[in-house]
Formats: structure tokens, C-alpha cells, sequence
């Protein structure tokens, strides 16, 4: 049984996003052991056919879905379930994308952080994005040049060179949980996650903050020895529905956790993006 399963939303707008699976893919396979993906099909590709693609490369993989694009949270939780009904090994689970870039076996010192720090949940590496951006450490500024139309080939000897040991405060993705500790608080709670996308990670953060009852002073931690590319806002963001179907998730956030759950996330982000909403809707 696998330690480590990752989890991903297969979601293909046109051919031209299969070069970026593939290169994905490729990063993801070279490690020490072959990874076990658990894919859930968000369109273009029929299942057969992505069960197909992905047994191009040496990847235990199960496949999900309908080919709809059912939205992140449905996608990542029906993931997390599969995991949890029929991998009960499963030590850890990830959260990753198809715009990522990795590594050589890059969960290693994330697992090697958590078991070393069993008070935490999670942990992210640093990402840099599609924008030379250092997240979450540098969020916001432009620091690194990439080169024009940059290639794997390009990106993956940067990341190592982007590495520190450093542990600072900040989540991202990718994202390594505890499986047992993830399955405690239940995942997305799709009753209050409606839309495609949008504050999912915020209120999985807030179910980790509230159902843990972590100390008021905690907050997520990113590991800066490893160093992960993510284009960022690669594809989701260009959909039409975008904002009706981040106004619904909002609203279930605000829901599940009210005004008060707003003001802490602007404590366990450390700005004060959240605060301004609540004091708004107070008025």
C-alpha cells in the first residue's frame, strides 16, 4: 500500500492542456518509488481514455468521475473518499495540480516535517508561480525571471536552486495532509461548498482550525526546502461562471463559519483581506 497518494482534478479544457499533464506527469514519476494517483475526470477525455493517457508512465493511478466538470471541491473529495474507503494504509494525502511542476521526490521532506511535527495537520512546500512570484514567502513580488515560453527543461533546475531551510507561515498548493487527520474533519463539506470553485482552501483551513481546536496562535506552515513550480490560475479563472460560482461557495463559508470565522482567517493569513469583509458586512 502506498504512504503517500496524491490527489488531482484531471480537468482538460482543449488538447493544447494535454503538454501540460504530460509534463506534470513525468515530474511527478521521478522518484524513488512509483506514485499512486487518484485522478477524477473533469472533461474533454472520456475515463478509458485518460485511464489510457496515464498508462503512459509508471503511475498507479484509479480514475473518477463522469468527464463533467463537477468543480474542485466534488473533485477533491470524492477523491479523499476513495482513499479513505479503499487505501486504509494511506499515511498521507496530497493535493496537487496539473500546472505543477516537481521536484525529485519532493513529499519526502514533507513527510519527514510532519512526523517530525506531529502538532501540525499539513504542510506546503514553496511554489514559485507562472510570474516568477515566491509563494508564500514573497507573495506579491516579482523576484524570479523566467525565461519567455520557459520549458520543463527550463524550470526544473531552478527550483532547487530556490530552496532554503527555512520554515515560514503561509499555505499553497500543493499540499501534504494527514490522511487520518484530514479524514477527521471530514474533507469539503459539500453541503456548504456548492459552487465549481473558489474559498475551498479557506474553509478547509477553518474546519482544520475549528474541529482541531488548534492554539488561536496557529497558524499553516510552508517548508522552503522544497521548492515546487505552479503556473497558477492556469485555467479556472478564464471560465465564464467564475464568479457565480465563487459568490456560492462565499456564501456557504459564511454560512458554516460567520463573521467570526472570517476575522480569524485574516489571522491565519496574516492580512487583512477577510477583516475588511466582515467589518462590511456588519454595516
Amino acid at each position: 500500500m502506498p504512504e503517500v497518494v496524491h490527489t488531482i482534478p484531471f480537468f482538460v479544457l482543449h488538447e493544447g492542456d494535454l503538454e501540460m499533464v504530460d509534463n506534470c506527469l513525468i515530474t511527478l514519476t521521478d522518484s524513488s518509488t512509483p506514485p499512486f494517483l487518484v485522478v477524477y475526470n473533469q472533461g474533454l477525455l472520456t475515463n478509458d481514455q485518460v485511464v489510457r493517457w496515464l498508462s503512459r508512465y509508471p503511475i498507479q493511478s484509479v480514475v473518477l468521475g463522469r468527464g463533467i466538470n463537477d468543480g474542485i471541491p466534488i473533485a477533491r473529495q470524492k477523491c479523499f473518499e476513495y482513499i479513505w474507503d479503499n487505501l486504509p494504509e494511506t499515511k498521507y494525502i496530497t493535493e496537487i495540480h496539473m500546472d505543477m511542476l516537481f521536484p525529485q521526490n519532493w513529499t519526502e521532506k514533507l513527510v519527514e516535517f510532519l512526523e517530525q511535527h506531529p502538532e501540525e495537520p499539513f504542510v506546503s512546500p514553496g511554489i514559485i508561480t507562472g510570474f516568477g512570484e515566491l509563494h508564500p514567502e514573497a507573495k506579491g513580488k516579482q523576484q524570479i525571471a523566467l525565461p519567455i515560453g520557459a520549458t520543463r527543461k527550463d524550470i526544473l533546475p531552478l527550483l532547487n536552486t530556490l530552496t532554503t531551510e527555512c520554515v515560514v507561515e503561509g499555505f499553497v498548493h500543493p499540499v501534504l495532509h494527514r490522511c487520518e487527520t484530514l479524514h477527521q474533519i471530514g474533507g469539503y463539506d459539500l453541503q456548504f461548498l456548492p459552487g465549481k470553485q473558489g474559498y475551498e482552501d479557506d474553509f478547509l483551513l477553518l474546519s482544520y482550525f475549528y474541529l482541531l481546536k488548534l492554539p488561536i496562535s496557529w497558524r499553516p506552515k510552508a517548508l522552503l526546502s522544497v521548492r515546487v513550480f505552479h503556473r497558477t490560475l492556469a485555467q479556472r479563472m478564464n471560465l465564464p461562471d467564475k464568479s457565480t460560482e465563487m459568490g456560492k461557495n462565499f456564501h456557504g463559508l459564511l454560512a458554516k463559519f460567520g463573521i467570526q470565522g472570517l476575522r480569524d482567517l485574516s489571522k491565519i493569513h496574516n492580512n487583512e483581506y477577510f477583516e475588511v469583509i466582515a467589518k462590511r458586512l456588519k454595516l
